[in-house]
């Protein structure tokens, strides 16, 4: 489930205009050995985040520090230590899309080159997010990978804004 919320790391859609986009995800499992890859559309609005699933009764809503998983209209429970964890993840993914690059600054260590920017992470997700790489194209955030201390990852492809 972990790995589920993990991707969202990878949607730092700040240097876009838009607060809805389509994007497609792969997530490799190192103890599987499997890649598994996922479509769908994630939209922002002021405190929250809303994830759907294409091809899937999936989705996430992440609203005033409130998580809400489901999957066929139920609502999934998680455990109250991983909760926490994800809500975390969630709340770090509203700061990047805030743009708050002063409050970014206190969670991750910031490496960028040209075409790629490299976040390592300070403090709790550190324990087990190895580091985040985000891709541009012309300027504009293309693919966001990231690596889980176990050797699995995720990339998230940004296709396009919803209008």
């Amino acid at each position: 489930m972990i790995l589920r919320i993990l991707f969202l790391m990878f949607l730092f859609i700040s240097s876009l205009l838009s607060d809805s986009f389509n994007f497609s995800e792969v997530r490799y499992s190192d103890a599987l050995e499997r890649s598994i890859k996922l479509k769908g559309e994630i939209t922002f609005e002021k405190n929250s985040l809303h994830i759907k699933y294409n091809d899937s009764e999936r989705s996430i809503l992440y609203k005033d520090s409130v998580l809400t998983l489901k999957e066929n209209d139920r609502t999934v429970e998680l455990e109250e230590a991983e909760l926490q964890r994800v809500s975390q993840f969630f709340e770090i993914l509203l700061l990047l899309h805030s743009g708050d690059e002063s409050a970014l600054n206190d969670k991750f260590d910031m490496q960028r080159f040209e075409d790629k920017s490299m976040l390592i992470p300070k403090g709790y997700i550190g324990n087990f997010v190895q580091k985040i790489e985000l891709k541009k194209l012309n300027k504009e955030l293309k693919e966001v990978s990231l690596f889980l201390k176990n050797s699995d990852y995720i990339t998230i492809s940004i296709e396009d804004e919803i209008r």
